[in-house]
């Protein structure tokens, strides 16, 4: 079975997408560099990228519950 996920490429539209942010005087993803897996970065807006198979795990429920804490 062939697996493709583009976990750079996710991180560099989160880039890409932190300079309309700025523009809008947000943070956007306080990152220039991509982070190792399992280190998650959030600003106005984050990255998560873990180790590990295809599948909801507790610590991306961990991560999300404090996204919403953060926002909601």
């Amino acid at each position: 079975m062939l697996y493709v996920a583009d976990p750079k490429g996710e991180f560099l539209a989160c880039k890409a997408a932190s300079e309309v942010y700025k523009l809008f005087g947000s943070q956007g993803l306080p990152a220039d560099e991509m982070p190792l897996p399992d280190v998650n970065i959030s600003g106005d807006i984050s990255f998560h990228c873990r180790t590990g198979e295809h599948e909801q795990t507790p610590q991306d429920w961990a991560h999300y519950l404090d996204l919403a804490d953060r926002y909601l």
